[in-house]
């Protein structure tokens, strides 16, 4: 069930132990341990908006005084931000608000003036989890394609122009793979985008990733870049489409503009100006979303 910014400040906001108590309901925090010496379940206590801790304390016999960081392997582990700043970040990227002159005058109060580089780290941290779990989900699902299945393959650089032709470009190398969906079938079509080792195209770097997520007698369209001519051993049916003047090839009608479109997609989805680490933290969110 969604929920707006008014129903999350009833529920998580008004204190930092509303707060705590809302993330360990929603399993983004851990729920209370048992006290290693006497077996009691340990109290929470907050000590400032940055330290959660797990406490047992007892006098007497049996004396002991044990603490726990109540965030340690979480995603507030560490942070000197503050869980409900925390959440507050979460919420906006969840709802695709990520304006950071917003995002500021939103965690800042009178004590407490938020920096646009924290803003802009807390934003990196949520796209890391979008990376992570695109990753997974590629790893799980399928492989593309099979014998009569077309796969559209193209590389691109995220960050200039494609063909910026007396110039080295700047950006980050991303493979991407779509299985196409024949006309008049339904459904969506599926696709693997991968961030290039080392920001390398070359044979050995695309063929494994190629063969990683495609299926042997699967029908390939690429563009002339050499090394995928090194695919026709690996029994897959290849043709090719020349990028550089058209998409669809004019004697055999083969085409790559599914692929293409979604590069531009993706494009227009990246504001300029952005570094080559944050650019990839981008495209994670673009394909999450």
């Amino acid at each position: 069930m969604a929920i707006n910014m008014r129903t999350l400040c009833e529920i998580s906001l008004q204190s930092d132990e509303i707060c705590f108590k809302w993330l360990q309901d929603v399993g983004l925090a851990p729920g209370n341990p048992s006290c290693d010496i006497c077996k009691n379940e340990m109290k929470t206590r907050i000590r400032g908006a940055n330290m959660v801790v797990f406490r047992c304390q007892k006098r007497g016999k049996n004396a002991h005084n044990l603490t726990k960081n109540a965030l340690a392997n979480t995603f507030f582990e560490g942070s000197k931000f503050g869980i409900r700043n925390i959440v507050t970040i979460m919420y906006y990227f969840s709802m695709n608000q990520t304006n950071y002159d917003f995002l500021i005058v939103e965690c800042s109060d009178e004590k407490y003036n938020v920096s646009s580089k924290t803003v802009c780290d807390w934003l990196s941290f949520c796209r890391e989890v979008c990376f992570i779990w695109l990753d997974d989900k590629f790893d799980r699902e399928e492989k593309l394609g099979g014998p009569g299945v077309v796969v559209e393959i193209d590389e691109c650089k995220i960050g200039k122009r494609k063909y910026n032709h007396g110039r080295l470009v700047e950006g980050t190398w991303v493979l991407g793979l779509i299985e196409t969906v024949p006309e008049g079938k339904r459904g969506g079509h599926r696709y693997r985008f991968e961030i290039c080792p080392d920001n390398k195209r070359d044979a050995e770097t695309l063929i494994p990733l190629v063969l990683k997520y495609v299926k042997p007698e699967t029908t390939i369209v690429t563009d002339l870049w050499k090394f995928y001519f090194n695919l026709t051993g690996h029994e897959f049916v290849h043709f090719t489409v020349n990028h550089s003047k058209n998409c669809i090839d004019p004697l055999t009608g083969t085409n790559a503009q599914t692929i293409e479109n979604s590069w531009q997609a993706v494009k227009g989805s990246l504001r300029s100006g952005i570094s080559a680490d944050c650019r990839v933290d981008n495209f994670s969110e673009f394909l999450y979303r």
